[in-house]
């Protein structure tokens, strides 16, 4: 891997982090690993901010092409230990699922495996590891003035915005995609204001699978004129949510201060403004009304018709941010549960041979 293809491994890395799999099943491997995925996530956004400037520079300060020569080496380990908490997940939700339905399945359930033999212990070790090679690489940035500059001006860290979804990949949402569909569009006619829909679920239901769905669907696209997806996790920070909206609007880095908050709710509302809008925030767990009312006042400017859905584990944010009711999602029933294990089976079975 040559430091001209680093932005590129770190990109795919990123993406790796997000992966639907350690979305739906993470939760199985720990609460420690399942934290320190996360960590793992928001640091290598924060490489990727400052890398493709690092790369820019690197040919004419030697110190620098040290310090990418370390991110080279932290990305192996990343990605080895990403592609192990992805398989550790999908075992994990089998042996779930054997345990939970032995008794009601009568025909056996094969598993051909190359175990990796990972106990949760050796995961959550080499991951740790891999995040302190990852923190001495962030300390670094500031040894290189014009990398700090860099990353304080990227929009990456904290929010992103990811609606991909393989649909073939997806079992037994496709009646709680149509449903949400109909409110989305059919309904539409009724709503003289924006409304706000709360998906709520426990973790590993399938709310953000099923929002990525519903973000993907063909008469979603052809309805309305922006749709736009941020997925939030941690701290909702107003400012930097309202932002990031304006610059998934617009396609590009706004370069608004997140300080100046009447600024940034001057610009949202030009970009919103009498446009029919679909926007998704993701793992919210904003429960301060508050600070929702601040951003529901811009966003409240688009076009009637206009939808926020909001994917979501805490009732009380639902409560908080709904304007009408939350569409709980239930578990699979017993024959998707199936056809899912036979899946995730069959992708465990490809994990090895590969």
């Amino acid at each position: 891997m040559g430091s001209d293809l680093l932005s590129g491994v770190i990109s795919t890395l990123v993406e790796k982090a997000t992966d639907s799999v350690l979305e739906e099943f993470g939760n199985m491997l720990g609460l420690g690993v399942e934290q320190d995925h996360q960590k793992l996530h928001w640091k290598l956004l924060t490489v990727q901010a400052v890398i493709a400037t690092a790369e820019k520079y690197s040919v004419a300060e030697p110190a620098l092409r040290e310090w990418l020569h370390a991110v080279k080496t932290a990305a192996y380990e990343a990605e080895d230990v990403l592609d192990e908490l992805k398989y550790e997940a999908l075992q994990k939700a089998v042996e779930s699922e054997v345990r939970s339905k032995k008794a009601k399945f009568s025909q056996p359930f094969h598993l051909s495996l190359c175990w990796f033999n990972f106990s949760k212990n050796e995961m959550g070790k080499k991951l740790k590891d891999v995040l302190e090679k990852i923190d001495v690489i962030i300390a670094d940035i500031s040894r290189f003035r014009f990398l700090e500059t860099s990353g304080a001006n990227s929009t990456v860290p904290r929010l992103r915005s990811h609606s991909h979804v393989n649909e073939s990949t997806v079992i037994g949402r496709s009646e709680d995609l149509e449903r949400i569909v109909s409110i989305l569009i059919l309904e539409q006619s009724r709503r003289e204001n924006v409304e706000v829909l709360p998906i709520v679920g426990m973790g590993g239901l399938g709310k953000t699978t099923l929002a990525q769905l519903i973000c993907g669907d063909e008469q979603v696209k052809n309805h309305f004129q922006l749709r736009l997806w941020v997925c939030v996790s941690d701290e909702f920070d107003v400012a930097r949510i309202a932002k990031f909206i304006i610059d998934l609007a617009i396609g590009s880095d706004s370069k608004l201060p997140v300080e100046n908050m009447e600024l940034i709710q001057r610009r949202l509302r030009e970009e919103l403004l009498m446009k029919r809008f679909h926007l998704i925030l993701d793992d919210v767990w904003n429960e301060n009304r508050t600070k929702w009312e601040q951003l529901k006042l811009v966003v409240s400017c688009g076009s009637p018709g206009s939808m926020v859905i909001v994917t979501t584990r805490s009732k009380k944010a639902a409560s908080v941010m709904g304007t009408r009711s939350a569409y709980v999602l239930q578990g699979l029933n017993e024959d998707h549960m199936w056809d899912k294990w036979n899946f995730v089976e069959m992708t465990l079975k490809l994990c090895c041979i590969e």
